[in-house]
């Protein structure tokens, strides 16, 4: 009797682990979530309340923003085994090359809203020109209160949660 006690708990364990994968591509991953400028457009359109003709209007122009933009961020990326490996002066190099690239994004967000703000409103240009998230970013949870002497996820004195000597 124990051992059948004790082997149907052994499948149900097995059975919840299986299902507390998520399965592979359901959207959870980041890797599934893609750089979709169309579907940025309708969540901006809808965000900025647009009629129908206008949000006709805005979102090829959107899209046609977002992807020039990530075209020019992706030049300019650097991976991290890369950058381990450059010498000072391709390092130099690419530190010049990451403001050239920041004026390109500059310049073609300025020629954009030269466009946009033929039809849009300077609260709607506002909104889509700030960065996402930006408005409402709070502290991440781990960082807490800097004031705070303790507690879950505060700031603790010497760093560590109890203060100085208790690890």
């Amino acid at each position: 009797m124990k051992q059948k006690i004790f082997m149907l708990l052994l499948m149900a364990t097995m059975t919840f682990g299986a299902f507390a994968q998520a399965p592979q591509g359901d959207g959870n991953n980041r890797s599934s979530r893609r750089f979709n400028p169309e579907r940025m457009a309708k969540q901006m359109a809808n965000e900025l309340k647009l009629d129908d003709e206008t949000s006709a209007w805005f979102k090829p122009i959107y899209i046609e923003m977002q992807d020039t933009l990530m075209s020019i961020r992706k030049e300019g990326r650097l991976d991290r085994e890369r950058r381990n490996n450059l010498t000072d002066e391709e390092a130099a190099a690419w530190v010049e090359a990451s403001f050239a690239n920041e004026m390109r994004l500059v310049i073609v967000k300025r020629s954009y809203y030269d466009r946009l703000k033929t039809r849009l409103t300077p609260k709607q240009l506002l909104a889509v020109f700030s960065q996402p998230g930006q408005e409402n970013r709070q502290r991440p949870s781990w960082q807490g209160d800097r004031n705070q002497q303790g507690g879950p996820g505060g700031w603790h004195r010497g760093g560590f949660p109890g203060g100085p000597g208790r690890f």
